[in-house]
């Protein structure tokens, strides 16, 4: 099986090339969740089949097919302080769409690319590949946790992009993640290489995570 170019993946991606406006978002009067003066909420859904025969044929190889999925953005959720709707800002509200998107395609390509040699029985080889899924998915899911702030037992937990960028009042920081998801968009590299590549994370620290 031939690796997936960069075209064939986003082709598969409901949503991915969505940028951002302020009509996007409902205005409030005051800060839903102070200091935050807005807040994006996104996730992100993705779906397979998995049709491996009942009769397998040794050393044919056999993957996951139609391959899909959605990006989300929730406009009920997501809100801008009215009188805050700066392009500083929006640029990092922007971000926190994109490591969504970015997340879903890297997932998405692994997906697509995931095949496995029969040396198993039709059912074993049908739960071989959809374990292989999960996985997947489990690791993109905790890589989104990871960066995105989230609530957390009532209580609002911010992810890694908001505390390197104080919530985009850090500008400094801000720009250095502009860059890692300019790269990552336009290079079709992993968000988490690029994290590596641009020093925001150690190699170390992502193990398994590190292609999703």
């Amino acid at each position: 099986m031939s690796i997936p170019t960069t075209a064939q993946v986003v082709a598969q991606v409901n949503g991915f090339n969505r940028m951002l406006t302020w009509n996007d978002f409902r205005t409030v009067q005051q800060s839903l969740a102070p200091p935050m003066e807005a807040s994006t909420s996104s996730s992100y859904s993705a779906d397979w089949d998995i049709s491996v025969p009942g009769v397998l044929v040794p050393g044919r190889e056999y993957s996951l097919s139609n391959v899909r999925a959605k990006v989300i953005f929730d406009q009920k959720l997501s809100w801008v302080v009215e009188g805050s709707q700066s392009d500083d800002l929006l640029k990092h509200e922007q971000g926190h769409l994109d490591i969504t998107k970015i997340i879903a395609r890297d997932l998405c390509r692994r997906l697509m690319s995931e095949e496995m040699v029969v040396n198993l029985n039709g059912q074993k080889a049908n739960d071989y590949l959809m374990a292989q899924a999960n996985g997947m998915m489990a690791r993109a899911q905790a890589l989104l946790l990871a960066l995105q702030s989230n609530p957390v037992n009532g209580m609002r937990h911010d992810g890694l992009y908001d505390t390197m960028t104080v919530h985009g009042t850090d500008s400094d920081a801000q720009a250095r993640w502009t860059d890692v998801f300019q790269h990552a968009l336009t290079t079709d590299t992993s968000l988490t290489l690029t994290m590596v590549v641009f020093e925001i994370v150690p190699m170390t620290s992502l193990g398994a995570n590190l292609f999703i």
